[in-house]
C-alpha cells in the first residue's frame, strides 16, 4: 500500500500490517509540546505568561492540553491550542463585549471551559494588545499588578525546539499505534481533518468580526478653495506603485475601506437632502468578477497549482493554495492587477528579471515573504517558473488534471449584482449638511436618475455571451469541481454486477492509470428529429445559440481492447490463454472487465484503467515485494474483497511478472494444468472493430448529452488530441 497523501498533526499511516491491514500512528500532543514546537507561538506564550505572573497572588498550573492561571482555586485565564493556533480562554462574558471591539468566540462546550467562557486566538499583535487588555480586566477586579513581582523569565529561549523523538521520551506527546484496515486509516485520517477544519472554521469567523474603522472626518478649512472639485474628489494614485503601497497599509490597519480603485468611493444623494459617502469592501471573488486581464491569469495559475495537488482555499480577500497544512501560494487582486505570494527566499532571486517584493515584515505573509505581479504573458510565465520551482523542491509533481475555465466560471457582474450576492460590502457614511452642500456645489454627488441611467447603459452595452457563460458555471457546478475529480475514482459498473463494481476511493498521489477509470469520448450528435426529452433538434444550437447536444460514447472492456494499442493486446491474450489452460477455469466477461473463476472460487480479475492494464489476483499482498511487482492493496474496496492485489502490466517485463503470479495461483489453489489454449484465437478476439460496430453489439454504450457551446467545444478539442 502506498503512502496515503492525507496526514494530520494527530494521525498518521506508518506502513503495512499482516492481513492486509495498516499500521496507524495517533499522536497526543500536550499544550506544552506544541508550544515547544511552534516559535511563533512561543512568543505569544512568553508574553501572555509573564504579564499574567506580574499580578500579586496568580500562579501558573500547566495541565496536558492547557497551562491555566489562577487566583486562589479559580481559573481565571486558560491557554489553549485550537484549530492549530495559540488561543486564550478568559473568565468573562462573552455578551458583555462587543464584537467589533473585541473579535471573540465561545469556548467548546466542555466542562473544562466552563469557568472560562471567552475565546481570544492569538495570532497577531493587533489580536495580542486585545488579549493584554482582557486579561487586565480578569485579574483588576480581584488582585494588583505589580510590574517587579516576579521577575521576568524568558520562556522562548527556556523552551529550545525539540522533535518528535525527543519529546515522546519525555512523556510530552503519546504515541500509540494500532492496526487497522485501509478503510479505517481513511475513516480516522477524514475524522481528524475534518475536526481541524471545523476549529479553523471558528477562528476564521473570529478573524473577520474586526471592528469597523470610520475614517476621521477632515477638518473643515476657513477659506474655500476656488477649485473644490479636485479637494473633494478621491485623488488618483500618480503611479501604480504608489497606489498598492497604499493599499498594503490599508490592509494592514484592518481598515475596510481600500481605495484600490476610482470607484471604492462615491458621493450619493439621500432622500433627505443630504450627502451619504459610500464604501465598497469588495471581496477577492468580486475582484475577479470583475477584472477581466486578472481573470484570466487567475485561472492560468490556479490550473497550474492544481495540477502540483495543491488545495485551495477562497476566503474574503484572498485564494489560499496549501498542500496539507503548508500554504504555498496566495492569490490576491490589487486595483486590477493579480499579486501571488510565494513561500519562496525573495533575497535569493534577481529582483531586475521577477520585480519581487519582500513582504515578510508583514504577519500575514510570514510563510509566503515573495510578492510579484502578474499583469502580462511574460510575468505569467515567470509566475509559472517559480511555481515549479517552489513546488519541486517540496517533492511535488505535476500530473494531467481536467482544466476549468475559470475565466468562464466568474462572467462579468455589476456591483449592484454582487451587492445582493453579498460579494461586495456596501457601507454608508452620511454626511452633515456644511459637507454635504459644499460636495452638492462641486457637481460630484450622484443623484438617483443618473445612476438609473448608468445601469441602463451598462445593460445595454453587456456582452451578449455574459448570460452563456452564467449558465455554464451552474452546470459546472451541478457535475463537479475540478479541484475535486483528482480525490475520487469512478469505475463503471457492468449491468450484472453493477453494485459490486463500482468503485470510490481516494486517489493516490503520483499514480498514473487510476485517474481515467471510465473511458468516453463525444461528437456531435446526428440531426434524430423531436425526442422525447424536449429537445427539437439534436446536433443542433437552440433559438439562443447557447447549447449542443453530445453523442457520449462510454467504452467497455471489450471496445477498449479491441481499439486499444496492439502491446496490450498481445499481453491480454498471453494472460488469458495461460489461465484458461488451467483444468476447471473459466472467464466470465462482463462491461468493465474478465472475471476468471474455478467454480466458485474467484481468481482474477481484468480492468483497463487509463490506457493501462491492471489485473487484480487473489493472493495475499504482503507475501510480495513491494520492490519487484509493484503491487498495491485493493482488498477495502467490495469489488476486489477477494482479489486484493493490484498489479499493472505494461511491458514485456510486467507480463512475464504476471504470468510467474498466475503459476502461484495455481499452486495455492492446487489446480491442474489441461489443453493449452490457442493463443491465436485468444487474440482474433481483439480484432480491430470500428465504433457503430462496437455500439450495435453493446460493447460501447451511448448517451445524449445537452452542454453549453463552450463545454462542447472543450470536449471535441479533448477528443481531437
Amino acid at each position: 500500500m502506498d503512502d496515503f497523501s492525507l496526514k494530520t498533526d494527530l494521525v498518521q499511516v506508518k506502513g503495512k500490517a499482516k492481513g492486509g491491514k495498516v499500521k496507524v500512528v495517533k499522536y497526543d500532543r500536550s499544550f506544552l509540546s506544541r508550544i515547544i514546537q511552534n516559535e511563533k507561538a512561543k512568543r505569544f506564550y512568553d508574553e501572555v505568561k509573564n504579564y499574567c505572573l506580574s499580578f500579586e497572588k496568580v500562579k501558573a498550573r500547566s495541565a496536558w492540553g492547557a497551562e491555566n492561571f489562577l487566583f486562589g482555586s479559580d481559573i481565571l485565564v486558560k491557554m489553549i491550542f485550537f484549530g492549530g493556533e495559540l488561543c486564550v480562554c478568559l473568565d468573562l462574558d462573552p455578551d458583555a463585549y462587543s464584537q467589533k471591539d473585541y473579535p471573540h468566540g465561545v469556548t467548546p462546550n466542555k466542562k473544562d471551559y466552563d469557568a472560562t467562557p471567552m475565546l481570544l486566538p492569538l495570532r497577531t499583535a493587533a489580536e495580542m494588545k486585545i488579549v493584554r487588555r482582557l486579561i487586565g480586566e480578569t485579574f483588576t477586579s480581584r488582585c494588583i499588578y505589580t510590574v517587579d513581582f516576579p521577575a521576568r523569565a524568558d520562556y522562548v529561549a527556556s523552551l529550545p525546539a525539540q522533535k518528535d523523538e525527543a519529546l515522546i521520551k519525555k512523556n510530552l506527546i503519546k504515541k500509540t499505534e494500532t492496526e487497522m484496515s485501509e478503510a479505517d486509516a481513511k475513516k480516522a485520517l477524514a475524522a481528524a481533518i475534518h475536526a481541524e477544519a471545523e476549529e479553523e472554521k471558528i477562528l476564521e469567523e473570529i478573524a473577520g468580526k474586526k471592528p469597523v474603522r470610520t475614517p476621521k472626518k477632515k477638518p473643515v478649512q476657513e477659506d474655500i478653495p476656488e477649485s473644490p472639485v479636485e479637494e473633494i474628489a478621491t485623488p488618483l494614485p500618480e503611479s501604480p506603485a504608489t497606489q498598492t503601497d497604499a493599499e498594503e497599509a490599508s490592509e494592514q490597519e484592518d481598515t475596510v475601506f481600500e481605495l484600490a480603485e476610482e470607484e471604492e468611493v462615491l458621493f450619493e444623494l439621500a432622500k433627505d437632502g443630504l450627502v451619504i459617502e459610500v464604501h465598497y469592501d469588495r471581496s477577492f471573488t468580486a475582484r475577479i468578477i470583475q477584472s477581466e486581464k486578472a481573470k484570466s491569469y487567475y485561472g492560468e495559475i490556479k490550473n497550474y497549482a492544481l495540477s502540483f495537488g495543491l488545495k485551495s482555499r477562497i476566503s474574503w480577500k484572498a485564494d489560499t493554495f496549501h498542500f496539507g497544512r503548508k500554504t504555498y501560494l496566495i492569490a490576491k487582486i490589487r486595483g486590477k492587477t493579480l499579486c501571488l505570494y510565494l513561500a519562496l527566499d525573495p533575497k535569493a532571486y534577481d529582483e531586475n528579471i521577477y520585480h519581487q517584493k519582500d513582504v515578510s515584515d508583514k504577519k500575514s505573509y510570514e510563510d509566503t515573504p515573495m510578492m510579484i505581479r502578474v499583469r502580462s504573458d511574460l510575468g505569467l510565465r515567470k509566475a509559472k517558473r517559480l511555481l515549479s520551482e517552489m513546488l519541486s523542491a517540496a517533492e511535488l509533481s505535476e500530473k494531467e488534471i481536467p482544466q476549468v475555465d475559470y475565466a468562464a466560471q466568474y462572467p462579468f457582474e455589476e456591483t449592484d449584482a454582487l451587492i445582493e450576492k453579498k460579494l461586495i460590502k456596501r457601507i454608508e457614511r452620511k454626511l452633515d449638511k456644511e459637507e454635504s452642500d459644499r460636495l452638492l456645489q462641486s457637481g460630484n454627488v450622484v443623484t438617483g436618475e443618473e445612476k438609473k441611467e448608468s445601469s441602463e447603459d451598462a445593460q445595454e452595452n453587456a456582452d451578449p455571451q455574459e448570460e452563456v457563460e452564467e449558465i455554464a458555471f451552474e452546470l459546472a457546478e451541478e457535475e463537479a469541481p475540478a479541484e475535486e475529480a483528482e480525490d475520487v475514482e469512478f469505475e463503471l459498473a457492468s449491468e450484472e454486477d453493477a453494485e459490486e463494481e463500482v468503485e470510490f476511493e481516494l486517489a493516490e498521489d503520483g499514480k498514473e492509470g487510476d485517474d481515467d477509470v471510465e473511458d468516453v469520448s463525444f461528437e456531435l450528435a446526428e440531426d434524430l428529429g423531436d425526442s422525447e426529452g424536449g429537445m427539437e433538434s439534436y446536433g443542433a444550437e437552440d433559438e439562443q445559440g447557447r447549447y449542443v447536444t453530445l453523442r457520449k460514447y462510454i467504452r467497455g472492456f471489450a471496445a477498449k481492447m479491441k481499439q486499444g494499442d496492439q502491446d496490450r493486446k498481445d499481453y491480454y491474450a498471453e494472460i488469458k490463454s495461460r489461465l484458461l489452460s488451467y483444468k476447471g477455469v473459466k472467464v466470465s466477461d462482463s462491461f468493465s472487465g474478465d472475471t476468471f473463476k474455478k467454480g466458485s472460487r474467484i481468481l482474477l480479475k481484468s480492468r483497463i484503467r487509463g490506457k493501462t492494464l491492471c489485473l487484480f489476483f487473489a493472493l495475499d499482498t504482503d507475501s510480495y515485494k513491494q520492490t519487484i511487482y509493484r503491487q498495491q492493496y485493493k482488498g477495502d474496496v467490495k469489488a476486489y474483497a477477494a482479489t486484493p492485489m493490484m498489479v499493472r502490466v505494461k511491458s514485456e517485463q510486467g507480463l512475464k511478472r504476471a504470468l510467474r503470479l498466475i503459476e502461484d495461483l495455481g499452486r495455492n489453489y492446487e489446480m491442474q494444468a489441461g489443453e493449452a489454449i490457442d493463443l491465436l484465437e485468444v487474440r482474433k478476439s481483439f480484432l480491430y472493430e470500428e465504433t457503430p460496430a462496437l455500439v450495435e453489439k453493446g460493447e460501447i454504450k451511448t448517451r445524449l448529452v445537452t452542454v453549453t457551446k463552450y463545454e462542447a467545444e472543450e470536449l471535441l478539442k479533448k477528443n481531437a488530441k
